[in-house]
């Protein structure tokens, strides 16, 4: 049994490919919406990507000022009081890099800012430590260093960062 297509006229073929023709135009459109939209996908990703390792690299910079000010508890050795200052700035210019990279953020810019007065809190807290630690030993400053209030600060911190890197 022999299968017969139907042989299309010269005004069916013609119309088919006026049809084919003005579709071609929405293909490149729907096509070029795409590539943008990956682009902006790609974009987010990054500006993401960025941010995180920002919050990763405050994270580290308070984490080294703590153990830094906990070297000088130890040893009473200036030098790590100093390096507590050092890690103390560099936390702050992180802050900064960060405040930079989410400023189109309103929500963000508010989470970097009651990070920064957290921050302010608990570096206060750490100074007062270190002044005790000067006048009455290790013991006072390692105490004041697990109080309520610090272990409290040191939770809101990282919850914040968490927050901060999520979005």
């Amino acid at each position: 049994m022999t299968v017969r297509l139907p042989i299309l006229s010269t005004r069916s073929a013609f119309a088919i490919l006026l049809v084919l023709i003005a579709l071609l135009p929405l293909g490149m459109l729907l096509l070029s919406q795409t590539r943008i939209s990956i682009d902006d996908s790609i974009d987010r990703l990054a500006h993401t990507g960025d941010v995180q390792r920002a919050t990763r690299q405050i994270d580290i910079d308070i984490l080294q000022a703590e153990v830094s000010l906990r070297g000088y508890f130890i040893t009473r050795e200036q030098a790590r009081r100093d390096g507590f200052q050092s890690n103390m700035d560099e936390t702050y210019a992180g802050l900064a890099a960060l405040n930079t990279l989410i400023a189109d953020k309103p929500l963000q810019v508010r989470r970097v800012s009651d990070l920064k007065a957290l921050l302010d809190r608990r570096f206060t807290l750490m100074r007062d430590a270190a002044a005790r630690v000067a006048s009455g030993g290790p013991q006072a400053g390692a105490e004041a260093l697990m109080d309520e209030e610090t272990i409290a600060i040191n939770t809101a911190v990282r919850a914040t960062l968490d927050l901060i890197g999520a979005e």
